[in-house]
């Protein structure tokens, strides 16, 4: 189920169990984490401790939160004008057309 669709999911306040079930619930093979400081309320959310859950649950891990993550000088909608960002999101995109993918960022509801 590759190239289909890009899911969104925030980290929040899941503990692992309930993250890896919603991640393995609509087939995600990666997760993409673009947030540009991946630092988070508990461990397992940490950047240096989220590669090792997923990998032992079968899951890829790929960080594109440097170039497409948010945070910018001049403000996020002047960021996506460069070749920066146009890259990770290229990126992102071979990455969808391979394999299932997911967006990872921090807020449980993404689109707020």
């Amino acid at each position: 189920m590759s190239g289909e669709v890009v899911y969104t999911l925030g980290t929040s306040y899941r503990a692992p169990d309930e993250f890896l079930a919603l991640l393995k619930g609509v087939g995600v093979e990666v997760v993409v984490d673009v947030r540009r400081f991946p630092t988070a309320r508990f461990k397992h959310f940490e950047k240096d401790e989220l590669p090792r859950l997923l990998e032992r649950a079968g899951f890829s891990y790929i960080y594109l939160g440097e170039e497409l993550g948010g945070y910018r000088r001049k403000g996020y909608e002047a960021y996506v004008d460069t070749e920066e960002f146009r890259k990770g999101l290229s990126r992102l995109e071979e990455l969808a057309c391979e394999r299932s993918v997911v967006i990872l960022c921090a807020e449980r509801l993404p689109w707020r």
